[in-house]
């Protein structure tokens, strides 16, 4: 009798176990939802093309997959944002049609050709990643790729496809196309002007602290080209 007592002690005992491993799971999957949700909220709040989401994790386990994915990819959105502009804010760039770079790298403007050159291929190669990266299937695949519950996948999806995150989608695809054109202009007419001071070097001089062209059809033609770099 004494045995069989200490038997169903034993299983009521594993029982009350189960039921609190099984609470506690609960507990901790319920607190998981939560904490992600709020997390994804607070990231709403965020412009993924100036502000940074380098943020602490909120989560453990897979849920911690889900939000550091998303968290990762639109840190990595602003990083490269960042980047674009340190490509068209640089001094360099800026003033390369300016008198003292006449000056110094003139008339053969090596430099500012190679400047030119890699930056734009460097600029456009940052452009043309996020755009891709704002792709609906690629930005689905990232969680893909690290998991394959399909739990965790759907929760992913419904979280970084939002109203408000689709809203930024299509805002900064239409910002990233903007920009695009507007500095692949100003590289091509910076260039083809660099490049017309060097066909002509013999016909320009700078004095007084302005270039001077041997005749008016070559002012007027410098002139139009200066015109076109921000038409756009």
């Amino acid at each position: 009798m004494k045995r069989i007592k200490k038997i169903l002690y034993v299983i009521m005992f594993l029982f009350i176990d189960v039921l609190l491993c099984a609470s506690l799971y609960f507990i901790i999957d319920a607190a998981n939802i939560n904490n992600l949700k709020k997390e994804v909220k607070e990231l709403t709040n965020l412009n993924m093309s100036i502000e940074r989401y380098n943020r602490k994790s909120k989560t453990i386990f897979k849920y911690k997959v889900v939000e550091t994915t998303i968290k990762d990819y639109f840190d990595s959105f602003t990083v490269r944002m960042n980047d674009i502009y340190s490509i068209v804010n640089d001094q360099e760039f800026i003033k390369i049609l300016s008198y003292d770079n006449y000056l110094n790298d003139g008339p053969e403007f090596n430099n500012s050709i190679n400047y030119i050159n890699d930056n734009k291929k460097r600029f456009n190669d940052i452009v043309d990643e996020m755009i891709y990266d704002l792709d609906e299937n690629n930005i689905k695949e990232l969680i893909r790729k690290k998991i394959n519950d399909e739990y965790y996948i759907s929760l992913y999806d419904k979280m970084i496809f939002n109203e408000d995150f689709v809203k930024q989608y299509e805002e900064n695809r239409v910002l990233l196309d903007e920009i695009k054109n507007k500095y692949n202009n100003r590289f091509d007419v910076c260039l083809e002007i660099i490049n017309f001071l060097k066909l002509y070097k013999d016909n320009w001089k700078l004095e007084d602290g302005e270039i001077k062209f041997s005749n008016e059809d070559l002012y007027n033609y410098y002139s139009i080209l200066i015109s076109k770099v921000n038409s756009k």
